[in-house]
């Protein structure tokens, strides 16, 4: 195999356009065309088991939307839900799904845009920038980034809070820290940052940076308190956002339970199930070869990845191996520079080519109402 630095090569068509704008409007068309591509929708006798509220599913509009749709119509009701308030707000604010729908292909727009940010404050050459890029805009869960899920959200609230903090606007950083949680389950996982922030002003005598780093975690720690406070009152629990989960017979493993379990137990879904437990390696290698290029500047940002790596393997929901590994995986964004590190040429092209033909599989499924990891 070919050894050394990888040069991504982007065949830019307009050269005045950036990389970054000409990645998004090809993964909406991506995504876009996909629903338009002949394949087949299932049965409604398994619809009516597997989609809940599939008579108000259309094209982008399935499965968890169908969902945050509910919610944003008709509210929570008397049972807690393991879904988090924020998309559902967005929802009822715009007033119309496609609205709505409109508004998250902004916030992709400006995913991209704030990763591409980002990945400036890694040591990476150009190309490496426009490879994480390409690797973000056509991971194997691309399609959810074009629809009515949490995680663009959850994505371009941490990147704000990170970027703000890392420019010590520790007020602004706490106030999108604290959306970020209440965007999504793991959103807390940012707290991370900042508490790694406070162990090093502890180390480093850095009193202006312990300061800051309270007031960054703060955001998520009030905002939690609200979640749970409106759990209390209402669903009579304060532990609501986390019972809701039970709901889909999940549960906590070791990060290595579900390799094992692709390995050991022979399902219908075998095949299938094995692809998508390769299709998460890149992530895994991502974590490790940021561990090679820390520093004291990178270290929240590296301890954040790891943990979401962590936890996303963690999570066993409906007792299958990767049932939504690849999608919880896919907002953990300084993975995407650790991938961009990797110096092998053809692994890269392997890992390009798999997550490509991934993503628009992904999204031809989705928008046929068929579930996709």
């Amino acid at each position: 195999m070919k050894s050394g630095p990888y040069k991504f090569r982007f065949a830019s068509y307009i050269p005045q356009i950036p990389a970054w704008v000409e990645l998004f409007l090809l993964h909406e068309a991506w995504v876009f065309f996909s629903a338009l591509l002949p394949y087949s929708h299932p049965r409604q006798s398994i619809l009516s088991m597997s989609e809940a509220y599939s008579s108000r599913a259309t094209l982008w509009f399935q499965y968890d939307a169908l969902f945050y749709l509910h919610i944003a119509h008709y509210g929570y009701g008397s049972h807690p839900s393991a879904f988090y308030p924020l998309l559902p707000i967005l929802i009822w604010l715009a007033h119309s799904r496609w609205i709505a729908l409109l508004i998250m292909q902004a916030i992709f727009a400006a995913d991209v845009y704030y990763l591409n940010r980002f990945l400036t404050t890694f040591d990476l050459s150009a190309g490496q920038i426009t490879l994480a890029l390409a690797l973000f805009a056509f991971n194997p869960a691309a399609v959810f980034y074009s629809t009515l899920y949490t995680e663009p959200l959850m994505l371009l609230l941490s990147l704000l809070s990170t970027l703000q903090a890392q420019e010590h606007k520790y007020i602004t950083a706490a106030v999108t820290a604290g959306l970020a949680a209440l965007s999504h389950p793991t959103g807390a996982l940012l707290g991370i940052m900042p508490l790694v922030l406070l162990i090093q002003s502890f180390k480093y005598h850095n009193r202006q940076q312990l300061w800051g780093a309270v007031i960054w975690g703060s955001g998520i720690v009030i905002a939690l308190a609200l979640f749970v406070g409106y759990s209390l009152i209402f669903w009579h629990t304060p532990f609501g956002p986390w019972l809701g989960e039970s709901g889909w017979h999940s549960r906590w493993v070791w990060p290595w339970v579900q390799y094992q379990q692709v390995i050991v137990i022979h399902s219908a879904d075998h095949v299938y199930e094995i692809i998508l437990s390769a299709l998460s390696l890149p992530y895994l290698l991502g974590a490790i070869l940021l561990a090679s290029k820390w520093s004291k500047s990178s270290l929240p940002a590296l301890i954040y990845a790891w943990a979401g790596t962590l936890v996303s393997l963690s999570f066993y929901a409906l007792n299958t191996p990767f049932h939504s590994t690849l999608r919880l995986l896919s907002p953990y964004f300084p993975l995407y520079a650790g991938i961009s590190l990797a110096n092998n040429k053809v692994l890269i092209r392997i890992v390009i080519i798999l997550w490509g033909a991934a993503s628009l599989y992904g999204a031809i499924r989705f928008t046929h109402q068929w579930w996709w990891q």
